[in-house]
């Protein structure tokens, strides 16, 4: 539900923060096996850093991408499209905070995963 207030033209924000966290805490509620949910908290780490992002909370947001890429390296391995995609967005963070070495490195980390997969067409 938090990526209907995400994506909708007009976000909620604050709405889609509430439920991306209220998420998480269900999976660890639930007694579930960590290893069955752990991509979608990695999924719920990263656009709860975005919802940090698009605030202008950029420390916030750098700590949860933080969590989210070492999660999703864990889970998925450094080359897929999902650790692109969040290293993308930690780029592009530090990118706004004028961190231009940090946002470089992250940006070519999405580019050494990125390209081989999709070209550069895409």
């Amino acid at each position: 539900l938090g990526i209907l207030h995400f994506h909708s033209p007009k976000a909620d924000i604050k709405k889609a923060m509430e439920l991306y966290s209220e998420s998480i805490e269900i999976f660890y509620e639930q007694n579930m096996k960590i290893s069955k949910c752990e991509k979608q908290i990695a999924t719920s780490l990263n656009n709860i850093g975005r919802l940090h992002y698009m605030t202008g909370e950029y420390d916030k947001a750098l700590s949860v991408y933080s969590d989210a890429l070492a999660l999703r390296k864990k889970l998925l391995g450094h080359k897929h499209l999902d650790v692109a995609a969040t290293a993308y967005n930690a780029g592009q963070t530090h990118h706004q905070k004028g961190e231009l070495d940090e946002a470089m490195a992250l940006y070519q980390e999405f580019m050494a995963i990125a390209i081989p997969q999709v070209g550069t067409e895409h």
